[in-house]
């Protein structure tokens, strides 16, 4: 099965965001000093395993995995939006931290599109990469 350059791409960019997730998640997990701040740090631990665990989903051709995306996707955003806000609220407005994080969920939304139409069955009910 040959993959194409966009989907090796694009799970290159959920892997590497995965492992980022999970060291920031770790490392950082004794800085959070009030509920905001560790709810990112527990973001950055969702999309981290989602996203480990949704990279090896879509490499095997798993349906299942668009659902564990879809998860790292919103913890992803979550983290992205929340965390000027916790970290710095008073450098940040509400809306500088939530407009960049929106247009990442869209192309967020864009790649868990993309990646989903990637999977199909065969007719023999194996999963396949078209």
């Amino acid at each position: 099965m040959t993959r194409s350059r966009w989907f090796v791409g694009a799970v290159a960019f959920v892997g590497i965001s995965a492992v980022g997730g999970l060291v920031n998640g770790i490392v950082d997990w004794t800085s959070g000093t009030n509920a905001f701040q560790r709810s990112v740090h527990i973001a950055d631990l969702i999309f981290g395993l989602a996203g480990v665990i949704g990279v090896g989903g879509l490499w095997m051709g798993r349906r299942w995995s668009i659902g564990v995306l879809a998860t790292w996707a919103a913890a992803f955003v979550y983290a992205a939006g929340a965390a000027p806000l916790a970290f710095a609220p008073e450098d940040v407005t509400a809306w500088e931290a939530l407009v960049p994080a929106g247009l990442i969920a869209v192309g967020l939304v864009a790649l868990v599109r993309y990646l989903a139409r990637s999977i199909t069955r065969t007719s023999d009910g194996v999963e396949a990469q078209r």
